[in-house]
């Protein structure tokens, strides 16, 4: 890494620092910690195969289910915007997920079915029931009250389970031809529709055996998804065959109205809240909007999927509309004023995860999705973060001429204070309590930071700082190694640095160099002795 990139990476932490003051919120992101449990031991042992659903192959045994769960994590800083949905908890299968529901009394119950057979109850993050069909399950349901969950199957079963005392099984309806591939209750549990590859859509009696009320005909291809509206009047069936059908429940199961206009296989369809909205899914890789009081027109198309689209719901207000694709993503949608796409969930970090199934639980705060990846996701709602602090009115505070100015010398002392300010305004009374009477008064109109964001911001700035400085120090001792080695044998061997280089640069000291370092007059007398003795060697050698 280069100083360039070290200088790059400090500005823009510097730089989001600044921008971040005002609208900042902490977000918990989750971590998570396996934990390994067996399923309960009266699931089939019928496996799924792998022909008819190349997304179910085990990934380790059959029977193994995983749960992840989520704590608090590292804290990020970062914006929220309105409706902004976070991941809450992972649950992780062996196989694919094909159906999930949250319950609609305001627990945070789950009920999930996957490729292995097996309708799993969670509560908390436990795997408090689990059922076994001897078939693929391909959707669940509560009914309004929590305390029964119906489940449809490729074994050509709908079976009722008891939710609450036991999770025993209290009925089994037969009567499709071939695999069933939907299941709703009605708003009052009395009822239970179901779609099948036999092309029919039939209504059950939930409470006296399970008798057939009626069977409606008219898809000319499998029916993937079945629904009721707000009272339990009208049934809405999404097929392959392209379209969209409205039946009447009650007075002999009459075809009201045929939707047309997707170019692909329909694959899950919703009623909105309060009836008046059908929303679809198909394999176009569009979500699609009807208006069921006025003709079954089109009111929205949804474009943003780049795969099919498997799954649909509306939200408890009907103001957003979620959908599931297999394009690995979930998005959301506003309902309302134009259809705009709000936020897209991902699948992580595989390619090819397929969101089968989404649902919302009954006040919107959570979402739950299953998918081919062997998961069950639930996704909370986050708090927005404000944009700005509302100021109040400039009325309420009197102007700066109404107000008696007050000058503090420098030998000010709090206990010399007013206790209180006499104000002409009628809107206020000021008062300043001697103790703080010495620190200035805020402005009201200027938003203050907090002082955890201040310490928080101050000690990130201190950290950058501390680590360029070392960074710097670093390339700086790699650059002068040598330098810097040597320093250190120096010191090691016991002679300092400054002594070694005197040392190094001192020459031998010749007899008249030693003689020079006294008194300058001896110099002269001693170099005058010296010359007078060289004069007169030559002559005794001639001699």
């Amino acid at each position: 890494m280069t100083m360039k990139n070290v200088f790059a990476i400090t500005m823009l932490l510097f730089k989001s620092i600044a921008e971040g003051h005002d609208t900042l919120s902490t977000v918990s992101i989750p971590r998570t910690l396996t934990i390994e449990t067996n399923s309960h031991p009266n699931l089939a042992d019928t496996q799924p195969s792998p022909q008819d659903h190349p997304d179910s192959s085990p990934a380790r045994s059959a029977h193994m289910v995983h749960r992840v769960e989520s704590d608090e994590g590292d804290e990020v800083t970062r914006r929220v915007k309105a409706d902004e949905f976070q991941l809450l908890e992972k649950l992780v299968f062996t196989f694919g997920v094909t159906s999930v529901a949250l319950n609609h009394d305001g627990s945070q119950m789950v009920v999930s079915a996957s490729f292995d057979n097996g309708v799993r109850v969670w509560e908390m993050g436990a795997n408090i029931l689990t059922y076994g069909h001897r078939g693929i399950v391909n959707s669940v349901a509560f009914n309004p009250d929590g305390s029964r969950i119906v489940s449809g199957s490729a074994d050509r079963t709908i079976q009722v389970w008891d939710a609450v005392a036991g999770g025993g099984l209290l009925q089994t309806l037969r009567g499709h031809f071939n695999d069933v591939w939907s299941v709703a209750f009605n708003p009052d549990g009395l009822r239970i529709v179901s779609g099948s590859s036999d092309r029919t859509i039939r209504v059950w009696d939930a409470v006296a055996g399970g008798a057939e009320l009626l069977t409606l005909t008219g898809h000319s291809n499998l029916v993937t998804s079945v629904a009721y509206n707000h009272d339990g009047s009208r049934i809405v069936s999404g097929s392959y065959d392209n379209t969209v059908r409205v039946w009447d429940a009650v007075a002999g199961g009459a075809a009201l109205q045929i939707l047309r206009g997707h170019s692909g296989r329909v694959a899950s369809v919703a009623f909105s809240p309060d009836g008046s909205k059908i929303v679809s899914g198909s394999h176009d890789n569009t979500v699609r909007v009807w208006d069921v009081v006025v003709g079954g027109a089109a009111l929205q198309t949804l474009l943003g999927h780049s795969n099919w689209v498997e799954s649909v719901a509306f939200s408890p207000d009907g103001s957003r509309i979620a959908s599931g694709s297999i394009d690995s993503t979930i998005k959301l949608w506003d309902a309302v004023a134009g259809g705009a796409a709000l936020q897209t969930l991902s699948g992580g970090a595989r390619k090819y995860t397929k969101f089968y199934s989404v649902s919302y639980n009954h006040d919107g705060s959570r979402i739950v999705s299953g998918a081919s990846d062997n998961t069950v996701r639930i996704w909370k709602k986050l708090t927005p973060t404000p944009t700005s602090i509302p100021s109040l009115r400039p009325s309420l505070y009197p102007s700066s001429s109404s107000l008696p100015s007050i000058s503090l010398s420098p030998t000010f002392k709090p206990s010399s204070a007013p206790s209180s300010i006499p104000s002409t305004s009628p809107f206020i009374k000021s008062s300043i309590p001697s103790a703080l009477s010495l620190s200035p008064s805020p402005d009201p109109f200027t938003p203050s930071t907090p002082v955890s964001q201040k310490l928080s911001t101050t000690i990130i700035v201190i950290i950058v700082c501390s680590v360029t400085g070392l960074f710097i120090l670093g390339i700086f001792i790699f650059l002068q190694r040598k330098c810097v080695i040597r320093f250190f044998q120096s010191l090691i061997s016991g002679s300092g640095p400054l002594e070694n280089v005197q040392t190094r640069n001192k020459s031998p000291r010749t007899p008249q160099a030693l003689t020079m370092d006294s008194d300058p007059l001896d110099n002269v007398q001693a170099l005058t002795e010296q010359t007078c003795t060289q004069q007169s060697q030559p002559q005794s050698k001639s001699q």
